[in-house]
């Protein structure tokens, strides 16, 4: 049974489909290394972590909704039009393209991340060691009063 135009036409719209929520999610990525080195806090890792599962929940329908056509293409691409066949290869190409780009700009936000939270660590080993910190905490001289109440 061959693959109709209009078959053709709708794994094609998915497959961009999938390629723009991708390229989404790298975009994401590409802010998040910035977002890494300020420091972020906790609130604000929170939102983060909540936008990508929710890009990871939109990608994982959209890769169900996938599946039965790319399994339907494995076993009927010989069938397909010619014009059709090389579309889909190229759209397939792309959706491969914006994966990898994806995947390097995740793991660059995860670099800068754990350059951050190292930083952050030996900072911390540097603030204890000092005993800066114990005497943050130590006994202070009694202040003084700025203002006296003198009413009777």
């Amino acid at each position: 049974m061959s693959l109709t135009d209009l078959e053709v036409a709708t794994f094609l719209d998915l497959l961009a489909q999938q390629r723009r929520q991708y390229e989404r999610m790298r975009e994401n990525a590409l802010g998040d290394a910035e977002f890494f080195r300020t420091m972020p806090q906790p609130h604000e890792l929170a939102a983060l972590l909540d936008r990508k599962r929710l890009a990871m929940e939109d990608l994982s329908a959209l890769e169900a909704l996938l599946a039965p056509w790319a399994r339907r293409w494995v076993e009927h691409r010989g069938d397909a039009a010619a014009g059709g066949a090389q579309a889909v290869e190229e759209a397939l190409g792309a959706v491969q393209e914006a994966l990898k780009s994806l995947i390097a700009a995740e793991d660059a936000a995860n670099k800068v991340a754990e350059e951050t939270m190292l930083g952050a660590r030996r900072r911390l080993r540097a603030l204890a060691s000092s005993g800066q910190a114990a005497r943050a905490y130590g006994a202070r001289a009694p202040s003084q009063a700025h203002f006296v109440d003198e009413r009777p």
